[in-house]
């Protein structure tokens, strides 16, 4: 059977934990694109096994180095490709395989209708298990998308990218999506720990300050976020049961996020 005409360009660094799994699910696609970021691991190796076309993050690059514009590396990464479709996904996760036969069915239509995107959901594996429900679902992403659609992303965020959708382009929910393995709670910590300080990073180096209400605002939301997500979480667990719903940890993990938000907002707080 005929590959899907997809290009999957990953971004990683010592990803060697889970990038087998998450190329395993890919190897029905054309294209897999590696950026990495000068891993000393067995990340190489895995590529190579799979025949993925790595480069670097960083031309010229001699040691390894956490990523620090994770737009700047999705543009750089999407520059490799060569393939009519992409499919965005993480070395950490991997697709249902229920998924594939949707996507190949998409790619192989008559008169493929390019201004439509494909929203997939992603769903957490905790502790090796997959978690049901959470207060983050649905948790759908434009992940698989024609390249003549326009899709692009905004630049200047440093975590957390944002794709930007043109106006004209209809999105489109997918039954099957992605999972992403989560580490630890303690690797998660550490995670979410270094995302946070690109974010004080690009608070302290903004030239131009939001207005005070908009920071305000801004401010009052992430206090608040939590409140709902512990209620939310609260009521699934008792409805669901601890084995399918996200462990109370891990919730924690995601208030302690928009605590710590609100707090470096603060900081930056100007009248």
């Amino acid at each position: 059977m005929n590959k899907i005409p997809c290009s999957a360009p990953i971004l990683t660094y010592n990803s060697g934990k889970t990038l087998g799994r998450c190329l395993d699910s890919l190897k029905d696609f054309e294209e897999i694109i590696l950026l990495d970021g000068g891993s000393t691991d067995e990340t190489l190796a895995i590529a190579k096994d799979y025949g993925a076309k790595v480069y670097p993050q960083i031309e010229g690059q001699t040691e390894g180095k956490q990523i620090e514009d994770f737009t700047a590396m999705r543009l750089r990464a999407l520059s490799f490709t060569m393939k009519p479709w992409i499919l965005h996904i993480d070395s950490d996760e991997y697709i249902q395989p229920e998924l594939v036969p949707i996507l190949r069915k998409i790619t192989n239509q008559l008169n493929i209708d390019v201004k439509t995107v494909y929203n997939l959901p992603r769903f957490a594996v905790v502790d090796k298990r997959l978690v049901k429900h959470a207060f983050c679902y649905p948790d759908y992403y434009v992940r698989f998308y024609h390249k003549e659609s326009g899709v692009s992303f905004r630049l200047g965020k440093l975590v957390h990218e944002q794709r930007l959708i043109p106006q004209d382009v209809k999105i489109r929910n997918l039954e099957y999506g992605i999972c992403s393995e989560w580490p630890s709670y303690k690797g998660c910590i550490a995670k979410d720990n270094y995302y946070l300080s690109l974010v004080n990073k690009k608070f302290s180096n903004a030239q131009k300050k939001p207005a005070p209400a908009r920071q305000l605002r801004a401010v009052i939301k992430n206090l608040f976020l939590p409140i709902k997500i512990f209620l939310v979480s609260v009521r699934l667990t008792l409805r669901f049961g601890t084995e399918e719903s996200l462990p109370m940890r891990y919730v924690w993990r995601f208030m302690r996020y928009h605590f710590i938000i609100a707090w470096l907002r603060s900081k930056y707080f100007e009248f």
